[in-house]
């Protein structure tokens, strides 16, 4: 049986800053790559007070409150078996928050075993006036 393959391309508007768009790429594929096949995963894009508001919910393998502070630091993962499994360095939401905090926004996370996780980026907007 063969493997699917998703191809994600996101069209951002002349001015976004191109990091943006790693962050975008690494936060969704990471929430398909840990969802199954018959899960979801929601991506809203929006503004408030000022701020992007880029939310990615999903219905995947979630991550113990122990270690959602932990996921963010370089070659870092949820455990081992998420290591061997999934695979992956441990470097995508190191690199994410990095460039999110460059840009003074942040990234956030809310999860819970077995039910899923929702990352928050937040950006504030550059008022081309």
């Amino acid at each position: 049986m063969g493997q699917s393959k998703i191809v994600i391309v996101f069209i951002t508007r002349p001015g976004t800053h191109p990091q943006v768009e790693t962050i975008l790429k690494n936060l969704v594929s990471n929430a398909i790559k840990f969802t199954d096949k018959q899960g979801h995963v929601d991506l809203h894009i929006g503004a408030n007070n000022g701020f992007l508001l880029v939310t990615v919910t999903d219905d995947g393998i979630g991550i113990p409150e122990e270690k959602q502070d932990l996921i963010f630091e370089p070659f870092e993962q949820a455990n081992e078996f998420i290591k061997g499994v999934y695979g992956g360095t441990g470097l995508g939401l190191t690199i994410c928050r990095e460039i999110a905090q460059k840009l003074q926004g942040k990234i956030e996370v809310r999860s819970e075993v077995g039910k899923g996780s929702t990352f928050i980026f937040s950006l504030p907007l550059i008022n081309s006036d």
